[in-house]
């Protein structure tokens, strides 16, 4: 076979789910033996591109090129003969959730005629009721801002959860300043938050200090 330029393209590519179109015209080139980020803002229909490249999605508009021949992938399992996979990170904080959701992928791909491996894991950090850490916490925010902190589980604490798994009864918090656009090119800090964000810090030190 000839020297190709690109290993796979995806061209105009488009698809319209009902009330929102998820991709325009969409475009992507990888070059072999290269390793490529596909970056955007949050809702910018990144994993619907590779939904339509992986045959889970059949795209509206577009062609796909794999090897300088055009494809059309039907399933997953049409996508896997033809060298083409996709890995999926899963994390959850409470670990019956995280199962439930390996047997939904499960399910979901053997629909599309496919199949999954699982390896690796992230390790949940679940909230504990009674944390004295927490409650210093609250005490301190309390005193600083004259009311009491919202306390909620968001999608964030990875690197708690490792702890957690290494060492069950260390007692954690995770707080930090505003951040927008998490995991896309525009992510950045609220800088005023950061100086709030250090001062509550430095409260907290003292108060356990004492």
């Amino acid at each position: 076979m000839k020297n190709l330029e690109y290993m796979l393209e995806m061209d105009n590519i488009s698809k319209e789910f009902p009330g929102v179109k998820a991709l325009d015209g969409a475009n992507l080139k990888v070059r072999p033996h290269s390793v490529h980020a596909l970056m955007g803002e949050n809702g910018a229909g990144k994993s619907t591109l590779m939904k339509c490249l992986f045959g889970i999605y059949s795209r509206d508009e577009g062609k796909v090129f794999l090897d300088g021949k055009e494809v059309n992938f039907i399933s997953a399992k049409d996508a896997l003969e033809n060298g083409v996979s996709m890995v999926c990170a899963i994390r959850s904080d409470i670990p019956s959730k995280k199962i439930e959701l390996y047997s939904k992928i499960e399910s979901l791909t053997k629909l599309a005629k496919g199949n999954t491996t699982f390896r690796g894991d992230y390790p949940a950090w679940e909230m504990k009721q009674d944390s004295p850490l927490r409650n210093l916490c609250e005490k301190v925010y309390t005193e600083q801002y004259g009311k009491a902190p919202v306390v909620e589980t968001v999608h964030a604490g990875l690197e708690c959860g490792l702890f957690a798994e290494k060492v069950p009864d260390f007692d954690m918090v995770s707080f930090g300043p505003n951040l927008l656009d998490i995991h896309s090119p525009s992510e950045r800090a609220e800088i005023p938050s950061v100086e709030r964000t250090w001062e509550f810090l430095l409260n907290v030190l003292a108060e356990i200090r004492e």
